[in-house]
This record gives structure tokens, sequence and C-alpha cells, in this order.
């Protein structure tokens, strides 16, 4: 596929600010978000959130599970230093 991801973003700051369809805007941000997702898990994340909320068929909820998934793996130690210092 090779989306490229600069691209992505500067179309979507592009169209911002027209009214436009939401499944085309959602579409954009499903795009840029999978294009980032290995270099940026968390903007990933942030644009597969506004895709779903734009649609909620856009077919992101298991892409965003599985980045919050991999986010959530790789900081253990801040929730288990959380519970420690409350201890």
């Amino acid at each position: 596929q090779g989306v490229d991801a600069d691209m992505l973003a500067e179309v979507i700051a592009l169209v911002a600010p027209f009214d436009m369809v939401d499944q085309i805007k959602a579409k954009l941000n499903k795009a840029y978000g999978l294009a980032i997702e290995a270099s940026n898990p968390v903007a990933a994340l942030d644009a597969l959130s506004v895709a779903l909320e734009l649609n909620n068929r856009i077919g992101v909820k298991r892409d965003i599970a599985r980045i919050e998934a991999a986010l959530a793996a790789r900081s253990p130690l801040s929730d288990s230093a959380g519970s420690e210092s409350d201890e």
C-alpha cells in the first residue's frame, strides 16, 4: 500500500476548515493512523479515535485495541510504581 504519512497529514490539514462528509474525513484519519502506527503509536491512536468518532463503522476498533495493548505493554513500570507508592 505504501501511503505517505506526511502527504496524508497535509491533506487532513488542508481539508480541516471545509465542510466535508464525515466518512471521507474518517477514511483520511484511518489511513493516516495506520501509516504512522509503527513510528508514532500515540498519534496513530489519536487519528484512529477521530476516525471512529466520525464513522463508527470505519473498521478501526481492533486497531485501536491493538495499539492500546502495545502501549500498555510498553509502560508496565508506571502502573506498578504508582501502586507501590500508595501502599
